[in-house]
């Protein structure tokens, strides 16, 4: 930035114009503040210039733009208003203090620091009327000529009044473009996670399809081998050992065909009789048949029911199932001890069930696959890993919502959200 030329006395109003449009015509934003304060304060032989914006919830606060001090540019700073000139100048619309201005503000540090003794300043508005801001000159000495140079800020003070709202509407924009952005990308993050979703349920809705054809396809041999197996046993001549043999495979084809059950009720939950019942009652139950195995796995069990909830509209039995899968997977997750939380309570229309234990958790790597049959994050193979599988079916059959929340090593949180009245 060129420094603009002093002007010679006499005061002369041409010159003064001219230096200030030459100085601030080709620039805008921060750059026109501080050219317009350098040559406001030369072109009025003032020792202080400065443009503030005013900020804050109650347009209570000045924030510099631009300040020049003596000759050089000062650092910008925030204040409050009503301890400074300003507050009274905002007030106004145009104060002068032609002399004795720190006597009248003794709480100004500013002004007691620097000596000011004169103080002239005018608002700036934008094209509504609104007060944005002000500019303002300062000296040590008494004010001189005090109608000139109130004719020069008055003039200049329309030019920096609308750079001021440019500035402030470009910051609008700008914030506006940036929340756009993040909104885009939120969306966008949203859209992949239906996506995602949406292609997992489609998989398992397809791993459905397929059980339940092999289901059907392996039902009826099996059926006919358990027959012949039953047949051999009550009409053949066997020994001992070959007796034992058959009893195995006898008992192999009764897991098979439960086995085989299971797969069915994954895709397709078994019928049963929707009725009006009490989830709090109906899990209370459940826990009666719990309470040995939890006392001889040392695991604790906190209740945390929502008293006076209203009857849930579903399959009794297959809630109860669903609950029971949950239950057997916290207290396998529990290795030595731990605590398990069953949680009931009514967001909405809904009824929602929640089992929370401080076990083992569930790697990132497995949450995916979570609901899928025969997966299972045991270490041991236990069980046959239809347990959630067969919870998702019947939860989706209900018109509900099954989700997981867990970090290795932190534990997991099942949540079932269930339709009050049931689906239509």
């Amino acid at each position: 930035m060129n420094k603009p030329a002093a002007i010679d006395p006499p005061w002369c109003p041409e010159r003064i114009l001219t230096l200030l449009v030459e100085g601030t015509s080709q620039v805008f934003g921060e750059e026109f503040f501080y050219i317009f304060v350098r040559c406001l304060a030369q072109a009025t032989e003032m020792r202080f210039a400065f443009v503030a914006e005013l900020e804050g919830p109650e347009k209570n606060l000045a924030q510099t733009i631009a300040f020049w001090t003596v000759d050089q540019y000062g650092e910008n700073c925030q204040c409050e208003l009503r301890p400074t000139p300003c507050f009274e100048n905002i007030k106004r619309g145009i104060y002068v203090c032609p002399s004795g201005v720190a006597g009248l503000y003794p709480d100004d540090p500013w002004l007691q620091k620097h000596g000011i003794e004169s103080y002239i300043g005018v608002t700036l508005r934008d094209s509504t009327g609104n007060c944005i801001g002000l500019a303002a000159l300062m000296d040590e000495h008494p004010l001189r000529q005090v109608a000139q140079k109130m004719a020069v800020l008055k003039i200049f003070s329309g030019r920096a009044a609308c750079e001021l709202e440019r500035m402030q509407t470009e910051r609008v924009i700008l914030q506006t473009r940036d929340n756009l952005a993040l909104m885009l990308k939120e969306q966008a993050a949203e859209l992949k996670a239906a996506h995602n979703k949406l292609l997992h349920n489609e998989k398992l809705a397809a791993i459905g399809r397929l059980s339940a054809s092999i289901a059907h396809e392996f039902s009826n041999p099996l059926h006919g081998v358990a027959n012949v197996l039953a047949g051999l046993e009550k009409r053949a001549i066997l020994q001992p050992e070959d007796r034992e043999l058959l009893v195995v495979a006898r008992e192999e084809c009764r897991r098979m065909r439960d086995l085989l059950r299971d797969l069915q009720h994954f895709s397709r939950p078994g019928a049963g009789k929707i009725t009006e019942f009490a989830l709090n009652a109906a899990l209370d139950q459940l826990l009666l048949l719990a309470n040995k195995e939890l006392t001889k796995r040392r695991i604790k069990l906190l209740r945390d029911y929502q008293p006076n909830l209203p009857p849930l509209r579903a399959v009794a039995d297959q809630i109860k199932q669903v609950a029971l899968n949950l239950l057997s997977n916290a207290m396998d997750a529990c290795e030595a001890g731990g605590l398990i939380t069953i949680t009931t309570a009514r967001k909405g229309d809904h009824i929602l069930l929640q089992v929370t234990d401080n076990g083992r958790g569930i790697k990132a790597e497995e949450m995916p696959r979570i609901f899928e049959p025969f997966f299972t994050t045991k270490e041991d193979k236990q069980g046959n890993g239809l347990g959630l599988a067969i919870s998702y079916g019947i939860v989706k059959q209900h018109g509900g919502v099954i989700k997981v929340a867990s970090r290795a090593g932190k534990g997991a949180t099942f949540t079932v959200s269930l339709p009050i009245m049931g689906v239509p």
